[in-house]
């Protein structure tokens, strides 16, 4: 009886170790199973984390942003700033677009499947229409009675045209055309950098002006002769009148979205500033024309 109750008690012992062992793999196993799910759950919660994050930032940069809008302080979204653009002219998206348009005439490039060329009428009677094949890609130009300039930015697709014996490599230079109002006389003169790209021209009777991406103001005489080179930054447009030349130029960033441009009335022949002031314009505004009337008064 001894025995039958020792051999008993060791099978319970046996069985009961056995359980505890068997509980003790499944709540490793649990804990296992625990533990992915607490590190899904916090890779959950990082998501949710960072999603959060980007709400918070929207709406603080949204609040900056009213902030701004009524205090007046520069944002990052207030610092937009005009580009340059030729007096007169239009986009040249188009099949047929403003080139330049004044008191004395206007010159419209027009795009066709063949060829482009540029369209030229004088306001003056006497002085007939003509057109020029536009072989350079002028995109900017002025007239007036004296006659007419047109120019290129410069580097441009050279492989448009098949023309195997001329210079290509001319063709990536920034060129300035020039044609008399009844075809007495024109010159071409091409700039020798062809890294330096034209961004605005303007046109008198006494001198032709063109303005640089690379900060150079340079001057011709009417034969087609550079006299001489300045340096004015941030450049946004020209206009010229007898001696006399209209620089607008950003005066320095916009502030609460509104540009800052200045404008200097440069004298050619004794090559001094004969005013240099603030533009006045209307918040968050562009400028949009500029000219001298027939008095020499200049309007914006």
């Amino acid at each position: 009886v001894n025995k039958f109750q020792d051999y008993k008690m060791k099978n319970l012992e046996k069985n009961h170790t056995g359980k505890m062992e068997e509980e003790n793999v499944q709540k490793k196993r649990g804990a296992v199973v625990d533990d992915q799910d607490e590190e899904l759950t916090h890779d959950n919660f990082i998501v949710r984390d960072e999603e959060d994050d980007l709400e918070e930032e929207k709406l603080a940069k949204s609040k900056i942003h009213t902030f701004n809008n009524k205090s007046g302080i520069l944002g990052l979204e207030d610092m937009y700033i005009q580009a340059p653009f030729n007096v007169g002219s239009t986009s040249i998206n188009g099949s047929r677009n403003y080139i330049a348009w004044n008191l004395k005439g206007k010159l419209i490039l027009v795009k066709t499947v063949q060829f482009d060329h540029v369209e030229i009428s004088f306001s003056l009677e006497g002085l007939q229409p003509t057109s020029i094949a536009n072989k350079f890609k002028f995109s900017m130009g002025d007239i007036n009675w004296n006659g007419v300039l047109l120019a290129s930015r410069g580097e441009y697709d050279i492989d448009s045209y098949e023309d195997e014996f001329e210079d290509q490599e001319q063709k990536k230079h920034a060129k300035l055309f020039y044609v008399g109002s009844k075809n007495e006389q024109s010159w071409t003169v091409s700039l020798k950098d062809p890294k330096e790209h034209i961004i605005a021209v303007a046109l008198s009777s006494s001198f032709t002006a063109c303005a640089t991406d690379k900060n150079f103001l340079r001057f011709f005489s009417p034969s087609g002769i550079e006299t001489f080179v300045l340096g004015v930054s941030q450049v946004v447009t020209l206009c010229a009148y007898e001696n006399l030349l209209a620089i607008f130029y950003h005066g320095s960033l916009p502030f609460s979205g509104s540009q800052c441009i200045s404008v200097k009335i440069f004298d050619v022949q004794t090559l001094r500033v004969c005013c240099d002031c603030a533009v006045t314009l209307s918040p968050k505004s562009d400028l949009k024309w500029c000219g001298f009337s027939n008095d020499g008064v200049l309007y914006a």
